[in-house]
Order: C-alpha cells, then sequence, then structure tokens
C-alpha cells in the first residue's frame, strides 16, 4: 500500500473499530529472514477462548496434551507478565516490543497509533490481536509508509499515527484478518441501524 492510498484512507475515515497492536523495528535482514518464516507458515494463532466459547476437541492425546501445554505456558507468561508489571521490572527480550493500537485496517496496510514515531521506511515486525471468540494474533511484516505528528484532537498527547504497508503476511492470515474487520464492521453498522 502506498503513501497516496494511506492518505486517500484517511479523508473517508471508517468505523472506529480499535484492536491491540504492538511492533518492534527490525533490521532489512532480520525483515527479510522473518518475512520469509511469515510468508510460508500462517501466523493465526487463538490465545484465549472468550466466555461461552469452546475450543475444538483435541483429535489424538498427544495433540490434547500439546493444547495443555500451551495454554499452561500462556498461563505462566501472563502471570509473570503481572508480577513485573507490578515490581517494576522489565522482562528479556519482550521489551523491545512497543504496545499501541491498530485502526484503518485493510488487506494492504493498517494505521497504528503508537507512543513513538518510527521514520518512513522502517521495517517493523507487527502483531495484531484480533479479540472475541476465540481471540487470536496474527503476525506479519511491514514498512512505514507515513508518520503523522500526534493529534490532541483526536488522539492522546505523545501519540503517533503511523501507516504501515504489509510486506509479509500470509494470505490466510490476511484473509482472517479481512474477514475479522468485516465481521466488526457489519456488526456496528447493525448497531448504528438499531439506535436510528
Amino acid at each position: 500500500m502506498t503513501t497516496s492510498s494511506f492518505a486517500r484512507e484517511r479523508q473517508h475515515p471508517r468505523l472506529g473499530i480499535r484492536i491491540p497492536a504492538r511492533v518492534r523495528s527490525l533490521s532489512d535482514r532480520d525483515a527479510e529472514e522473518i518475512g520469509r518464516r511469515i510468508a510460508l507458515e500462517p501466523t493465526f494463532a487463538p490465545r484465549a477462548a472468550g466466555e461461552g466459547a469452546t475450543r475444538p476437541a483435541p483429535a489424538t492425546y498427544e495433540q490434547a496434551a500439546l493444547a495443555h501445554l500451551v495454554e499452561r505456558v500462556e498461563q505462566m507468561e501472563r502471570t509473570l507478565d503481572l508480577i513485573a508489571t507490578k515490581l517494576g521490572i522489565a522482562l528479556g527480550t519482550p521489551a523491545d516490543w512497543i504496545d499501541g493500537e491498530a485502526v484503518d485496517i485493510s488487506a494492504g496496510g493498517t494505521g497504528v497509533d503508537m507512543p513513538q514515531r518510527f521514520p518512513q521506511g522502517t521495517s517493523l515486525e507487527v502483531e495484531l490481536t484480533l479479540l472475541g471468540e476465540p481471540t487470536a494474533t496474527v503476525r506479519l511484516v511491514g514498512r512505514v509508509a507515513f508518520a503523522g505528528r500526534p493529534d490532541g484532537a483526536q488522539r492522546p498527547v505523545g501519540r503517533f499515527r503511523m501507516g504501515i504497508a504489509y510486506e509479509a503476511i500470509h494470505p490466510s492470515d490476511r484473509e482472517a484478518l479481512v474477514r475479522y474487520f468485516f465481521r466488526k464492521q457489519r456488526a456496528q453498522l447493525r448497531e448504528r441501524h438499531q439506535e436510528a
């Protein structure tokens, strides 16, 4: 997605769908290596079932054991993150990730609101959290197509809006993103029509 297509999208605001996102800066070499892996293998990964949702039953004992192990590891990671936050301790390598929000997601790119501005052309690894049942994450590699100044009227002071053009994303991950946002947009439109 080019800078001009991001500019056109900003002129026609979309519905207010915002989801958690995090980014980290990559060297060109790392971007190429991670991009190759991402392009070969889908990253769409359910993290936790929402209330009332059930996970599909594993087909084999080994799958059930692995699912249980993954669930326990995720539980431990959340507990460690919570303890580290309470104690004010930065944990290892995840500290280079910067948390923010993704907005205006499309098949070719996304806007992100972040507390740090990256220069145009910077390669980034992006993780998007698709909230719902189940909550899932998608990873991709992109490049900053534009980086805007903070706008206190629309974003909190100290936040920057950046447009990220996708450079490496698995086709099934792209489809998952598009389906997710179409579903969210339809739900918002239904709510607006019911209120009117």
